[in-house]
């Protein structure tokens, strides 16, 4: 037994790294709601890419406030898609989380996320339930449902 007293993790306390993606084009407006949103998370072992797509505005210097956030500048917009690929390519984390600019997450939205995909070893993909925001746009939801995620099923 350890003399100290902090608590020893077993393999199954260790959280997997998560990536989370987030695509930047004069964004400046919502996406420093979003860093301090995933700052917040309960689920700590993340990394967060943003890729700024050639940005206007102010985006990238509020990128700079989050020095743990890992920002791609592109220097011209290679658009939405192109972005998100190489957001993907530069990921590490077990899971990647793809995330709007726009989207302020609950606290415990990766951890949830987690615990979905961990109901069965099947599960390849998760969607979380989305709430509109409301019109004053400080990122607080309505009660309205915006998606509650999506559904692929085979052709017909």
């Amino acid at each position: 037994m350890p003399a100290s007293s902090e608590p020893v993790l077993q393999e199954q306390d260790v959280q997997p790294l998560m990536s989370i993606t987030v695509v930047c084009y004069n964004g400046a407006k919502d996406i420093r709601r979003c860093m301090e949103a995933l700052r917040a998370q309960t689920w700590k072992n993340l990394e967060i890419i943003v890729v700024d797509n050639a940005s206007k505005d102010d985006s990238l210097q509020v990128l700079a406030e989050f020095p743990e956030v890992r920002v791609v500048a592109n220097a011209v917009n290679t658009g939405f898609a192109a972005a998100q690929n190489q957001a993907i390519n530069e990921s590490l984390g077990q899971w990647v989380v793809f995330l709007n600019l726009d989207t302020k997450a609950t606290p415990t939205f990766v951890e949830q996320m987690w615990k979905a995909a961990q109901l069965d070893s099947r599960i390849g993909a998760v969607c979380p339930k989305i709430l509109r925001m409301g019109p004053d746009g400080d990122g607080t939801p309505t009660r309205e449902i915006d998606s509650t995620g999506c559904c692929m099923t085979p052709s017909l």
